[in-house]
């Protein structure tokens, strides 16, 4: 629950959905070549496909990296 958390509040400072937050770097990794994706609603769809939109800047990408190396396992 904390590494959700904290993950939740980075995607909260971004501005951006946590879905997003996730999908958006799943396209940055360069060996994920199809994220997959699902939705219930229409508005579920629609904040996934505009992870599209999204890209990361360094900076998040280490913020992200940060919240893993603090909870690696979070399972």
């Amino acid at each position: 629950h904390a590494a959700t958390a904290r993950y939740v509040q980075l995607a909260n400072e971004l501005n951006i959905h946590p879905c997003q937050l996730a999908i958006a770097f799943c396209l940055s990794r360069p060996f994920i070549t199809s994220p997959i994706i699902g939705a219930t609603t229409l508005e579920q769809l629609t904040l996934n496909l505009d992870a599209i939109n999204v890209k990361l800047a360094q900076e998040t990408l280490d913020a992200i990296d940060k919240i893993n190396q603090q909870h690696p396992t979070p399972f």
